[in-house]
């Protein structure tokens, strides 16, 4: 149970790291500003996200039940940083969509 686990997590770290690049790669890239704007937005949500995970990580209070054991709750900032890691990976998938869609159909579809 614990290697399926382990392989989840590594797939899903490849995911985000792929997205990312693949974001920052377009945004360098892209000949419209409209398409550099939106290829930098979805880049900036995931490492917003990123980096508030980060810091809600390290620097959250821990919760305590009245026996004294950790609680176990996530920080709500935690799930807000998360949400907005997610929504970058969205993004970037969408675009990543739409691109090769354009691709394909070509007539029509209008730039």
């Amino acid at each position: 149970m614990l290697e399926n686990i382990n392989c989840i997590m590594y797939v899903s770290y490849l995911f985000y790291l792929c997205g990312l690049s693949f974001s920052i790669w377009q945004g360098i890239n892209a000949s419209m500003w409209s398409k550099r704007l939106y290829w930098i937005t979805c880049a900036g949500l995931m490492l917003l996200g990123t980096f508030g995970m980060i810091y809600f990580f390290i620097y959250s209070p821990v919760y305590h039940d009245p026996f004294g054991c950790s609680s176990g709750k996530m920080p709500a900032g935690f799930g807000l940083s998360t949400a907005l890691v997610y929504s970058g990976l969205l993004c970037t998938a969408v675009g990543a969509v739409w691109r090769q869609v354009r691709k394909i159909f070509p007539r029509l579809i209008a730039n």
